[in-house]
């Protein structure tokens, strides 16, 4: 029963960095190739961080988000693992992102 519990919070983890993957991709897809080489290098950069940071960031969001009352069930269902597990994500995705927004400028010169 604990095993099929994790992996319920996980879906809630990987739901909400879907959420948080296409607002990135859509904002992303907006810049222009001029600009793309700085936005992408500060997207590697704070993805890098996010990647470094990831479990003391995932248990510092758990804990604030646990007193918040309007979100507070989201937190509880998704635990502090999923927490983490979203705070990795979204770093994977900024890198992904800042990569991306790299190669798109430095081929389009």
């Amino acid at each position: 029963m604990p095993l099929k519990f994790f992996f319920r919070r996980q879906y809630v983890a990987f739901g909400a960095l879907a959420l948080v993957l296409a607002a990135l991709v859509s904002r992303a897809l907006a810049v222009p190739s001029t600009s793309g080489r700085f936005l992408g290098v500060c997207l590697v950069g704070v993805g890098i961080l996010y990647i470094a940071m990831y479990r003391k960031t995932g248990q510092w969001a758990f804990r604030q988000g646990q007193q918040l009352p309007l979100v507070s069930g989201l937190w509880s269902r998704l635990g502090k693992e999923g927490a983490q597990t979203l705070y990795l994500g979204i770093g994977v995705a900024l890198v992904a992102i800042g990569f991306g927004l790299l190669t798109t400028a430095l081929l389009s010169k």
